[in-house]
């Protein structure tokens, strides 16, 4: 379709705006995909992914920019989604500094959780690689590296040295009745779980780079933490320890983080996920691939594109706030739709009530919590395409299968969406103004479908 002369930089934004998918362009900390590209029966056993509702049939969440990890030159590596700088050498105790590690077996880079945060403030001091704000990474920031698609190490395509496939400290103390624990998580699969602070685990240095349109695909969230604790599990001052609670890392939650939608569902602004409201829709506990089919007979909210979340999805869900969610199953695991790289006939699950990841045989029983993308940017932004086509119309369908399948999957199509989103209420308006506009726009729209359906 050409563009007729006459045709102002205004409308044709509001008119490009239209077809821009309905992914959450405007919430503060959007989950990125896992990594997971294939599909495994509860075998193990590699199938193709189509219909199999599966996270690598799905590759629900943010695309992951390319390359992923830029090595800067200087020692060290930044990660392009989430715009974290990282110490290049994984095991800089184990090999530069060497003569700092006392702890059990000398010299091999892993020590306990207060030598860790020590040799922190040691980097700071000595103005490592010409920069005073390293940090022991928060769970959020360590878990972020994961790519649950391979193992030994769980990392993406990188540029690292020295990554050890065993566990690494996070500054998050386990908080929930152990508090001389802290979280750490197992490289060699991305195993998210806590271990006691003398421990010996290994240590990643992290400063914060930036994050947004400009210097990252996503930014994290803060973990919740406020409170900081020593080796024996006493709350104590966090000023100067370098932990979670004083660092607090990340972007702020929203005020109000779940709303009640009122059709059974609810929304989570931190991330723009939609939940159903029920957290236990299926009403007893199921295999894996149970939980698989019994998500696609839902039709909740009037939405039938409900699927079991990833490993990455499922772990965004954090209860510190208040919520309206019913019938959680606190002590019990709940299925994520990602399989377990290095043993495939495990998937990954949540324990709900202290937020560990961990795999668990596919023929055993968990929960099911469905989840689907829910709508776009800011919770009740205006959608101009539904309005103008209608719900039911066949065009708009054909025009989310374009936002998921193609615009969706790129980080520029993403930074469009951001864009699109900043000014969605001013092109909603200019729509409303104009009665011509919005026939025009309709015809635009009705040529668009059928042209990227053939795409």
């Amino acid at each position: 379709m050409k563009i007729q002369k006459g045709w102002n930089l205004p409308v044709l934004v509001a008119l490009v705006g239209l077809i821009l998918p309905a992914l959450a362009g405007a919430y503060p900390a959007e989950v990125p995909r896992t990594g997971q590209t294939t599909c495994y029966d509860a075998a193990g056993t590699v199938i193709g992914c189509t219909e199999t509702g599966q996270d690598g049939a799905r590759l629900a969440g943010v695309a992951w920019p390319v390359p992923h990890f830029v090595d800067n030159g200087d020692g060290a590596v930044l990660d392009s989604l989430t715009g974290l700088v990282w110490a290049k050498n994984a095991n800089l105790l184990g090999t530069v500094d060497a003569d700092n590690d006392t702890d059990d077996t000398p010299n091999d880079g892993r020590v306990t959780w207060q030598h860790a945060l020590h040799y922190i403030k040691k980097l700071n001091r000595l103005n490592y690689l010409g920069r005073n704000d390293w940090r022991l990474p928060n769970v959020n920031e360590l878990e972020s590296l994961v790519n649950a698609g391979v193992y030994n190490p769980a990392l993406p395509t990188h540029p690292f040295t020295q990554v050890q496939s065993y566990v690494y400290w996070s500054s998050t103390t386990y908080a929930f009745f152990n508090t001389y624990s802290a979280w750490v998580m197992y490289m060699d699969d991305g195993y998210v779980y806590y271990g006691d602070k003398e421990y010996y685990c290994y240590v990643w240095p992290v400063r914060a780079g930036k994050c947004g349109l400009d210097n990252s695909v996503i930014c994290l969230p803060k973990t919740g933490h406020t409170t900081c604790y020593d080796t024996a599990g006493t709350v104590i001052g966090c000023a100067g320890t370098g932990q979670d609670g004083d660092i607090q890392a990340g972007v702020d939650w929203p005020s109000q983080q779940f709303v009640d939608n009122g059709d059974g569902t609810v929304t989570d602004k931190l991330t723009g996920l939609e939940w159903t409201k029920d957290a236990n829709t299926a009403g007893t506990g199921k295999t894996w691939q149970q939980a698989l089919d019994f998500v696609k007979t839902l039709n909740t909210g009037g939405h039938r594109d409900w699927r079991l979340p990833n490993r990455r999805e499922l772990r965004s869900l954090n209860f510190s706030q208040t919520h309206p969610f019913t019938n959680l199953q606190l002590v019990f695991y709940y299925w994520s739709s990602t399989s377990c790289a290095n043993k495939t006939n495990y998937a990954w699950l949540k324990l709900l009530f202290d937020g560990s990841i961990l795999y668990y045989d596919k023929s055993q029983r968990g929960f099911v919590w469905p989840v689907r993308a829910g709508q776009a940017g800011i919770s009740g932004k205006p959608c101009p395409a539904k309005k103008l086509l209608g719900e039911d119309n066949p065009q708009l369908e054909i025009l989310r299968d374009f936002r998921d399948s193609k615009l969706a999957n790129s980080v520029m199509g993403h930074r469009i969406i951001n864009i699109y989103y900043n000014n969605a209420d001013s092109i909603d308006a200019a729509l409303e103004r104009s009665p011509a506009l919005q026939a025009a726009a309709r015809r635009v729209l009705e040529v668009i479908a059928p042209m990227v359906g053939k795409n």
